[in-house]
Formats: structure tokens, C-alpha cells, sequence
């Protein structure tokens, strides 16, 4: 995946889908985790790559993901 040729809006929009996913694992009752983002590295892997190329685009304000 090509980073610098997305679009902003695309990557914060996949950047929120992180997000989402790691509020509704936190969320889920009874411990259930239907999308298992703290288990497997690779969601902390984009969501990092995602940081990296937001902080790089000039005036991109957005809230980190809190670990």
C-alpha cells in the first residue's frame, strides 16, 4: 500500500477504523474481542504507519490511538 499517493481523508478514515475496532474489543462483554486488536501486532503496525504519514502532511490534526 502506497501511502503517499492516498488521500488524507482516506487514510484518516482507515486510521478511524482502528480505532473503532480497538473501542469495540474494549467494549465487548464477557471478554469477547471479535476483532482481536491488541492480540495481533498487525493493527498497531498500520495504525503506527498511518501516525508516521499523517504527522509527514503539512496542517493533519487527528487524536492518536491511546495504547
Amino acid at each position: 500500500m502506497n501511502l503517499k499517493k492516498m488521500s488524507t481523508a482516506g487514510i484518516l478514515k482507515m486510521y478511524g477504523g482502528i480505532r473503532e475496532a480497538l473501542e469495540v474489543d474494549d467494549n465487548s462483554p464477557n471478554g469477547g474481542k471479535p476483532y482481536g486488536v491488541r492480540e495481533f501486532s498487525d493493527w498497531r503496525e498500520w495504525a503506527e504507519m498511518f501516525e508516521s504519514e499523517l504527522d509527514s502532511r503539512v496542517d493533519v490534526k487527528y487524536e492518536k490511538i491511546r495504547w
